[in-house]
């Protein structure tokens, strides 16, 4: 059991470090907190925590320089699964979030579809069309008056899903890349 402790030990210091590189890129990048960021985050975190288990364990049972290209590819072809989320969570983010306050933003927070404004802030966007950007509407609004929570929930489930793809598909990416650089360190080695 020891050598359980110090194994999960080893990979969360990895993912914590990984989580926490660049700035806290991939904590900044999350979606904002009305999304629940704290969820993505940490679903996040949890599966990178699986792929690295996964990828030391089946580097562990095909050491060697002749898995290093395997390793590469495979590397490669994560990199490459990188795109499709990177790109899409950047869409995502700029249509589901925007920043608050409008006068002097700091802060995103979480948007509907246009076309799940409750009643209410259509009608406002309809008699103020000067007023009706997302942070207007917020200020000029009651609380839960901009978006119908049905609206919010897609939102919310959309960046929460491309974040945690975007993230996992990096993760995999760096720890295929890792075992291929590992696998070369250690045969030279040898």
């Amino acid at each position: 059991m020891q050598d359980a402790k110090g194994i999960l030990a080893w990979a969360i210091e990895i993912v914590a470090f990984l989580t926490a590189a660049f700035g806290g890129f991939l904590t900044k990048f999350a979606p904002p907190e009305q999304a629940d960021a704290s969820f993505a985050v940490g679903a996040a975190s949890f599966l990178m925590l699986l792929v690295l288990l996964l990828v030391s364990a089946v580097g562990r049972r095909a050491p060697g320089a002749a898995n290093r290209q395997r390793w590469i590819v495979a590397g490669a072809i994560a990199a490459v699964m990188v795109l499709p989320p990177l790109y899409l969570y950047s869409q995502l983010l700029d249509r589901y979030t925007y920043w608050y306050p409008p006068e002097q933003p700091t802060v995103r927070h979480l948007a509907g579809d246009p076309s799940s404004l409750t009643a209410v802030a259509k009608r406002w966007a309809e008699q103020h069309p000067d007023e009706s950007s997302p942070g207007a509407l917020e200020q000029n609004l009651p609380d839960g008056g901009v978006w119908t929570p049905d609206g919010l929930g897609a939102a919310r489930r959309r960046l929460q899903l491309t974040y945690v793809w975007l993230v996992v598909a990096l993760a995999t990416a760096i720890f295929c890349l890792i075992e291929a650089n590992a696998s070369s360190t250690s045969s030279d080695t040898s």
